[in-house]
């Protein structure tokens, strides 16, 4: 995967939502050791001009995402970025 000039807005409810997300993956009963197959995912991510927007607002409240001037904004920007995840099932 490569992205180029990605501009990334990143509230607390998008992080709320992964965690949501893994919890149901990993919920259910634990599979039959016999027909068990481990599986390993690898995202190669590539970043290319990106920047990251983090919200810093008091008690995460965020009435308007969009406006910059209403919010308490931390940019973290770079020119390029590789990140590897390997997750192992």
């Amino acid at each position: 995967m490569h992205f180029t000039d990605a501009r990334i807005y990143l509230l607390r409810d998008h992080i709320t939502l992964l965690q949501d997300l893994i919890k149901d993956w990993t919920s259910g009963p634990s599979p039959d050791q016999l027909h068990f197959i481990p599986m390993e995912y690898q995202f190669n991510p590539r970043f290319t001009n990106f920047e990251l927007f983090l919200y810093a607002n008091e008690h995460n409240i965020i009435n308007n995402p969009i406006d910059i001037e209403d919010n308490g904004i931390k940019n973290y920007s770079a020119n390029t970025n590789f990140t590897k995840w390997v997750c192992n099932y």
